[in-house]
């Protein structure tokens, strides 16, 4: 939940119609309609005295009175996304060839997070800040290993990374990392190692102390709104700039409802946070069981509840499992 000032941030940032969008999408999908109609209650209150972002209050005004006539979420939706397509706050096409030029020299000064896979980092060129992707396997198929290999090269590299781990625990994720780092296998670590094994995972453990701080883990089950708050947290207090989160279909949202329409509040709400905090973003997801069957790669149609993560995912990377048990990875 956001309290007192906190829940101005977006507006004390620019109080530009993106930030406000942003923001009053993430309060539609996850707060209940009595404390979004409070949020934007106190939003109208502390700005309504001002001259600027007219438009901004309007919508805001016109939240509350709907969510009090008992509109639905979709509705509140869709008036949002009116007020962000014809609002005359809406940037013109001189601030956009501006903002154009400042992003092309801001990436060209900011670094791309690369995974340290040789292949897949030639095909992407690293992750990009404000990109929200996606990493897609069938269950089994390694994704949470894949996952934890990326995040733990990100780390050595020195970037800020949590890890928000809801089927696995910390310690868990900490021994794959640690096996990655020693060489040591997982069962080894697990059940026991001889003394050359129990060396190696202990120099692991020591070299990792250097850059331990970069890394933020969570491995509690918490819902999307839950998330949201703790990243917004991070990157206010740490400067947090990779998000991984395993995975999609675990995340809870506020009012259950068809399982298509809750994993389209969740991969919005990740895509517009993403590009608001300009932070990488990464979910992890499952390809349907057609999958199995089918002989040529998977495909993005693959994707469980597809049409959402299609139409919100910067990229999508899929492992097949034919391609491992060929020992091609």
């Amino acid at each position: 939940k956001y309290k007192g000032n906190e829940s101005l941030i977006i507006w004390e940032l620019q109080g530009e119609s993106d930030e406000f969008m942003s923001y009053a999408v993430e309060c539609i999908w996850i707060m209940p309609k009595w404390e979004i109609a409070e949020e934007f209650n106190q939003i109208y209150n502390e700005f309504k005295h001002r001259q600027a972002h007219k438009d901004m209050l309007k919508t805001a005004w016109d939240i509350i009175n709907w969510i009090k006539q008992g509109k639905s979420d979709s509705e509140l939706m869709n008036l949002v996304w009116n007020f962000y397509v014809y609002s005359p706050d809406n940037k013109t096409l001189e601030q956009i060839d501006s903002e154009i030029l400042s992003d092309m020299n801001w990436v060209k000064t900011h670094k791309s997070y690369l995974t340290w896979y040789k292949e897949l980092d030639k095909y992407l060129n690293g992750f990009l800040p404000w990109q929200f992707n996606i990493i897609a396997w069938r269950p089994s198929v390694w994704k949470s290993l894949i996952a934890t290999n990326f995040v733990m090269q990100h780390v050595i590299q020195w970037a800020k990374t949590a890890m928000f781990s809801l089927e696995m625990s910390n310690k868990e994720v900490m021994q794959r990392a640690y096996s990655m780092l020693s060489w040591v296998p997982m069962t080894m670590i697990k059940d026991g190692a001889d003394e050359e094994a129990y060396t190696l995972v202990k120099q692991a453990i020591e070299s990792f102390k250097e850059v331990r701080d970069s890394l933020f883990l969570y491995d509690d089950k918490l819902t999307l709104g839950q998330i949201v708050s703790e990243i917004r947290m991070l990157k206010k207090k740490h400067d947090i700039e990779i998000v991984y989160i395993d995975y999609l279909w675990i995340i809870g949202v506020k009012e259950w409802e068809n399982r298509n329409i809750d994993i389209s509040k969740i991969t919005r709400t990740l895509k517009l946070l993403a590009k608001e905090l300009k932070i990488v973003i990464v979910a992890l997801a499952q390809l349907n069981r057609q999958a199995e069957t089918w002989d040529k790669i998977p495909q993005l149609s693959h994707l469980r509840d597809s049409w959402s993560i299609e139409q919100d995912a910067d990229d999508v990377i899929m492992l097949d499992r034919k391609v491992i048990e060929k020992g091609k990875p």
